[in-house]
């Protein structure tokens, strides 16, 4: 429609200047003028339209524009709180008022979620560590409480693991978040006074994180500063970077490989909490060996790595994470996130499920489990009932890799993920389509219809 447009109004212009009326007769005599037919007004004020609609473009915002809060879905149960296409998708924060839960998302994946209202909030006063609310208050002050999944918190259970004397006590500790979510964990982080480095790739998840899920301890950053680069600054300083994970540990492993060996540790990350999914599937090129090997540079030695995953226990996806992560680090033990199934144990190994690997690159350290004490819940009831049972909701890794190999790979090799070898984008295909259709289960529809 755009090109016939064009070359209507081309054609129309080109037949007035080959009319009689637009040239000098042969003899170099002007000719006489002509008066235009109603038909060529017409043809002429065509092609004015044509081109005004072709050529101009519209830079104004609609008459009318959205003023958030408002309510929305099919039987008014949504509070749509703030909307906005970014980087990665339409991210959306609402809440979902029949139950009582705010949420964020992006598209058709859930980025993380608390329980709100004070029947919710408040049920847990007759408990001493409820107050104040596990969650803390949003900017405009609504009560918060704990996440509506364990998936949320459960790379939380990091700090858990025995590390052994060299590892400096919790108020000197520092750790890197990639990918922030809600900003569950990076809170978390923030309440025990370890200092937190978050590198998120979309900056409206970050913002809507800040505003409404109390994550003030990361205010969202207006620019990067272009005197210090992100790369070298102190790990226990609070700050936020938008870039790609992968990027930003690339550069910092190049930092910190520049520094005289003594000076390195100082540098260096207690833990790396690694938590990219999104949309039924991870970015493949942040699981990969080499992207391992910049994690163990800019971790310390006796640091805990924590990468989530969701998807199908026994699947090619899985089996290739587990394998790269046991070539590259001395010792990984994984848990899932089924509290529903904390005694019975997991019954299936064909559903979707989300799993956490923790690793150690030292030869020194079993990744035993301490008791957990009372500061570790941090107000927070479920953190509490998630601790106390932690070691019930471990996976034996030969579950997950299994006695026998896919068709296409036969050997363990195969399933070693690397920048020039890597499998993982193909087998999270099917994973993808199960995961839009599990998010219509656990959240009514409404919250996924709501825009």
């Amino acid at each position: 429609f755009l090109a016939w447009g064009i070359a209507s109004s081309v054609s129309n212009v080109f037949d007035w200047f080959r009319s009689p009326a637009s040239f000098s007769t042969s003899t170099g005599q002007a000719a006489a003028p002509t008066k235009l037919s109603k038909s060529a007004i017409v043809k002429f004020g065509f092609t004015a339209l044509q081109a005004s609609a072709i050529f101009t473009t519209r830079t104004s915002r609609p008459c009318s524009t959205i003023e958030f809060p408002y309510i929305a879905g099919r039987n008014g149960t949504v509070r749509i709180l703030a909307q906005k296409q970014s980087v990665t998708g339409l991210v959306q924060v609402a809440e979902e008022l029949d139950t009582g839960f705010r949420y964020m998302r992006c598209d058709h994946s859930l980025l993380g979620g608390v329980w709100i209202g004070e029947e919710r909030v408040g049920s847990l006063r007759t408990t001493r560590w409820e107050n104040p609310p596990a969650g803390g208050t949003d900017l405009e002050g609504v009560k918060l409480g704990d996440p509506i999944y364990s998936a949320f918190m459960l790379q939380d259970a990091m700090r858990l693991f025995e590390r052994g004397p060299t590892a400096p006590p919790t108020e000197g500790q520092s750790a890197l978040v990639i990918g922030l979510g809600a900003g569950i964990m990076a809170r978390a982080l923030d309440l025990l006074n370890i200092q937190a480095t978050v590198v998120e790739i979309d900056p409206a998840v970050h913002e809507y994180a800040y505003r409404f899920f109390n994550l003030t301890g990361h205010p969202p950053v207006p620019r990067q500063d272009l005197f210090v680069s992100p790369y070298t600054i102190h790990p226990r300083t609070a700050q936020s970077h938008h870039m790609d994970g992968r990027k930003y540990v690339q550069e910092r492993a190049k930092f910190v490989n520049s520094l005289s060996q003594d000076a390195r540790d100082e540098q260096r990350y207690d833990y790396v909490v690694h938590d990219v999914f999104t949309g039924g599937s991870v970015p493949a090129h942040l699981f990969t060996k080499e992207m391992w090997d910049d994690v163990k540079t800019v971790m310390r030695p006796d640091g805990i790595l924590a990468v989530n995953f969701a998807g199908y226990l026994v699947s090619d996806a899985s089996r290739s994470i587990l394998t790269t992560l046991e070539e590259s680090f001395e010792l990984c033990r994984v848990f899932h996130d089924r509290i529903e199934e904390i005694d019975s144990g997991l019954s299936k190994d064909d559903e979707f499920i989300n799993v956490v690997f923790f690793c150690t690159q030292s030869p020194s350290i079993d990744l035993s489990i301490r008791e957990p004490e009372d500061n570790d819940f941090v107000n927070s009831h479920l953190k509490r009932y998630l601790f106390t049972r932690f070691e019930k909701l471990e996976i034996p890794s030969e579950r997950i890799l299994g006695s026998e190999f896919s068709p296409a790979r036969t050997h363990r090799e195969d399933y070693i993920l690397t920048d020039q070898w890597n499998i993982l984008a193909v087998a999270q295909q099917k994973t993808a389509v199960d995961h839009w259709k599990l998010m219509r289960e656990v959240l009514p529809a409404e919250t996924w219809e709501a825009y």
